[in-house]
């Protein structure tokens, strides 16, 4: 072989390896939704690609209503002000139509709204919003949550009104500081709305607003000893018993980030709360979520979301466990990295097929909140399907 003829290999070996790696993305800039697993079997589909739905916001809520519409609700975060916005999808996540003010007065008042609560009745189509308003939770004279409620769907929604100041409520309803998250439906029927309460000459902790006649009227739980947390999720277990996840108040990276409680009446009454060690992770709000029951189902299986590493101010590559024996144990052979980089608060949602949405924060761009959609396949590497019950 001449040296000409060597040479020209060399440099074009070169720019062809050039030009490769320039096509390739590096794995420091992964984008939201990429896993850091790939699926070793073909007919695996991967999460979909990760959709930017707000822009400027926080505390993502996610649910899907009676008439098969997917809603991802936002609110402004910590110390910024901004609005508690909702937008529709009537296609599973595919496409998402223009936000909409849950308080269409916020425009003209521009005060902060700083989390939010949702739940949607599956029987009578109702959707229920509390959230913060105001900046000064802790101290306000007047308790700074709102709700309101949608008919249609998410379209429009009635004028909000301070729960205090309505006769759905209790009269003597102690002051209501937060809330936070999706909130759940009993399989009686029974609403839970999570918020965080300061009852007169007690210590304050997290607690459940509960209706047993759509909304009608709700009560206050009690509050969840040993534990001033204001995140936490929730899910109803196979025997009826509610099961409580929430974050450490202490914020501390140090030892357990997660505890747990439980509700033997329906969220009414709870338990003394435990250290969760099994889900190590960065202090932050969580989504669960039932995916398959075993009454329904082949088997039972609950999934759970949080960033898998970092401290609260810099929370890394979200994570979804899978728990088989009703929320007992969580392993770390049973979950995976949905989305990696910076993120933090997460909420999933269970869509028709079976297969799982999940609406998340990343700071890529600065206060993004992203969706995306997964299957079980996915997050089992094709070992797990969900497949009807064998009669």
């Amino acid at each position: 072989m001449s040296r000409t003829f060597s040479k020209a290999v060399v440099i074009a070996t070169a720019l062809a390896f050039s030009a490769a790696s320039r096509r390739a993305p590096a794995a420091a800039t992964a984008k939201p939704g990429a896993g850091k697993k790939q699926a070793s079997a073909s007919d695996v589909p991967p999460p979909s690609k990760s959709v930017r739905l707000f822009g400027g916001a926080r505390i993502p809520a996610l649910v899907f209503t009676k008439k098969g519409t997917l809603l991802a609700f936002c609110s402004a975060g910590d110390n910024s002000r901004g609005h508690c916005q909702v937008r529709r999808s009537t296609d599973g996540g595919k496409t998402w139509g223009k936000s909409i003010l849950v308080s269409p007065d916020s425009r003209k008042e521009r005060v902060q709204f700083a989390s939010i609560s949702v739940v949607a009745d599956r029987n009578t189509g109702k959707i229920w919003c509390f959230y913060n308003r105001g900046t000064d939770r802790w101290n306000a004279k007047k308790p700074p949550i709102r709700f309101s409620y949608s008919e249609d769907d998410g379209r429009t929604w009635a004028k909000p009104v301070r729960p205090c100041d309505c006769e759905r409520f209790p009269k003597d309803l102690p002051s209501l500081r937060s809330v936070q998250g999706r909130g759940i439906q009993l399989e009686n029927g029974r609403l839970l709305a999570p918020v965080h309460t300061i009852p007169r000459g007690k210590k304050s902790g997290p607690a459940y607003l509960y209706s047993d006649d759509a909304g009608k009227t709700w009560k206050l739980s009690q509050t969840v000893k040993g534990r001033t947390s204001v995140e936490f999720c929730a899910v109803q277990l196979a025997d009826g018993t509610v099961y409580m996840n929430g974050r450490r108040p202490d914020g501390s990276s140090r030892g357990p980030v997660r505890w747990t409680a439980l509700s033997k009446d329906g969220g009414v009454t709870w338990s003394p709360a435990r250290n969760e060690p099994q889900l190590p992770g960065a202090p932050c709000h969580a989504g669960l979520i039932r995916l398959t029951g075993a009454e329904q189902d082949d088997r039972s299986r609950v999934l759970f979301s949080l960033p898998a590493n970092g401290t609260p101010q810099k929370r890394r590559d979200l994570k979804v466990w899978l728990s088989y024996d009703e929320c007992r144990t969580w392993k770390a052979e049973d979950s995976r990295v949905l989305a990696e980089g910076d993120v933090a608060y997460s909420d999933l949602v269970v869509l028709p097929d079976k297969s799982v949405g999940c609406l998340y924060e990343s700071n890529r761009p600065w206060h993004s909140i992203w969706f995306t959609r997964f299957r079980l396949e996915w997050l089992t590497d094709g070992k797990d399907k969900v497949a009807p019950r064998k009669k």
